[in-house]
């Protein structure tokens, strides 16, 4: 009764529904519930689905392939790249930003995370912010 939002990855929605494709899995969960709930489907390098009532939209992946400093970004351990997009949704959710561009944010802080060896310790504001602004991510909705 008291979830606004039902974050789950690709295997949860699977194990919860039984549907193989996230859209109608996301359609099956808001159809079952008697709860005004949002889902949120993270995807990985595939980014992630956002569905309420109204639409279904996908958000894209952050694409990191900028060069900072003296350290070229790519995937190096995807460990906590879910708890970093968990927790930076819900730091901007806290901030005020809206459901769109705290998703937008949240991915921009996975990928950064998996960008790093070190499982501990997530990315700052400051650092999400400045790589979301080099980035242009455009949601669309699919359904």
């Amino acid at each position: 009764r008291n979830t606004d939002y039902l974050i789950i990855n690709e295997s949860e929605y699977r194990n919860l529904t039984g549907i193989i494709e996230p859209v109608p899995a996301c359609k099956a969960i808001l159809n079952n519930s008697k709860l005004d709930i949002k889902v949120i489907v993270t995807m990985g390098e595939n980014g992630c689905i956002f569905a309420n009532r109204q639409n279904i939209m996908s958000i894209p992946a952050a694409k990191i392939t900028t060069t900072t400093g003296n350290n070229n970004l790519r995937i190096l351990n995807t460990a906590g790249a879910g708890d970093a997009f968990i927790g930076t949704f819900a730091a901007m959710k806290i901030l005020g930003y809206d459901d769109i561009e705290s998703l937008i944010s949240a991915n921009v802080s996975g990928a950064i995370k998996a960008t790093r060896e070190n499982i501990r310790g997530s990315p700052a504001l400051n650092e999400i912010l400045e790589i979301k602004g080099n980035l242009e991510i455009k949601p669309t909705i699919i359904s």
